[in-house]
């Protein structure tokens, strides 16, 4: 097995995830505006969001990556896993909030004033909630995607004995290879 081919089956199981997370119940909805079937992730926040509004949070500078189209590194995918619209909720809209102060999907302008009433002004973020999260969530990148972690995996994987005949090569994965996997990085 070529580590092309590894590289595409692990942005399978990366795509596979990220559709499975975004089929339970608080990502099918944007997390900026009440409109169903999100398509792209914000991977500032780790949410779900629709078309339109993935371009809205790009004004406020948030990363924004189409689910459909993009590939997703490990510590995103982690932070994803981790976070979500249920999530993102409790931080950001817990303070005070009443969903009477959610938009309607017509008006860019109204998404527009309701996302800097939230990310600018910070009107209804629990800065207790957002704090911790961030640090479970640096703690489980760090946990799955240190070098020690990999090189774990890759002594765990060389002793159990995963190694395969390829042809006329020997291939077995090395810590750099797997680490390359994780980012999304081509190697030879």
């Amino acid at each position: 097995m070529t580590s092309s081919i590894l590289l595409k089956k692990q942005e399978e199981m990366n795509a596979r995830l990220v559709r499975d997370l975004l089929r339970l119940p608080e990502n099918k909805k944007c997390f900026d505006c009440p409109i169903k079937s999100p398509f792209f992730v914000n991977v500032t926040l780790s949410t779900f969001v629709c078309t339109r509004c993935s371009g809205l949070v790009r004004e406020v500078g948030h990363r924004v990556k189409s689910i459909s189209a993009s590939k997703f590194t490990g510590p995103e995918l982690a932070a994803l896993e981790l976070g979500g619209n249920g999530i993102a909720s409790k931080i950001w809209l817990s303070c005070g909030y009443n969903t009477v102060d959610t938009p309607e999907p017509e008006s860019d302008g109204e998404v527009r004033g309701f996302m800097r009433q939230k990310y600018y002004e910070r009107k209804w973020l629990n800065y207790d909630l957002a704090v911790s999260h961030d640090l479970a969530v640096k703690d489980k990148i760090n946990e799955l995607f240190t070098e020690s972690s990999i090189c774990f995996l890759y002594y765990r994987m060389v002793s159990l004995g995963n190694s395969k005949d390829v042809g006329d090569q020997h291939w077995k994965a090395t810590p750099q290879m797997i680490m390359r996997s994780i980012y999304n990085k081509t190697y030879d």
